[in-house]
């Protein structure tokens, strides 16, 4: 992280002195998306759904969301359904057990907020974040706008970090230029 923000740094340099900066208008985000994280309870692969905002002052585009991750239960795991009695038992000791236990759903709340720079003369960018809850820490962000011009302009995105990726399509509302 240490090397990453004297980088960060000449980036937000360079698109400041560009030839004009893009005022960009605060924008509401909706997405939905995929990643990995090493995790035992998701699983290794989980569904994304996030929402949240952009605000984009010139080269800078402030990022901020709410994400809920979904896996599948872990099925053939310690708990399991027992259907002859229709209830949650442990395989470890054979008891009862709390039927959350055996839910066939994982879900990690996580809040994220990033700040990035615009690549003069695109529609990329790229930054730095923090991610709180779920595998919290820091995180390096990156993605792309297309249809900037209209008032539903859309965004790829990721979240790359050590234990964890997300890559995420999302739909802003709010003309992002």
């Amino acid at each position: 992280m240490k090397r990453l923000l004297p980088l960060l740094l000449l980036i937000t340099l360079a698109s400041t002195a560009s030839a004009q900066a893009i005022q960009r208008k605060p924008v509401f985000t909706l997405g939905a998306g995929y990643g990995w994280a090493d995790d035992e309870a998701l699983g290794g692969g989980f569904g994304d759904i996030t929402a949240g905002g952009v605000v984009s002052p010139g080269p800078f585009v402030f990022n901020g969301d709410l994400h809920i991750n979904l896996a599948p239960g872990d099925g053939g795991g310690r708990y399991y359904h027992d259907s002859s009695v229709d209830r949650c038992r442990d395989s470890e000791t054979g008891q009862f057990a709390k039927s959350s236990l055996c839910s066939d759903t994982v879900m990690r709340i996580l809040g994220t907020l990033d700040a990035n720079i615009s690549i003069p003369s695109t529609d990329f960018f790229a930054g730095a974040g923090f991610r709180g809850g779920a595998h919290s820490g820091p995180y390096v962000s990156a993605g792309y706008v297309f249809l900037p011009e209209t008032p539903y302009a859309g965004l790829f995105r990721g979240y790359f970090w050590k234990d964890y990726v997300t890559i995420s399509a999302v739909v802003a509302f709010g003309q992002w230029r």
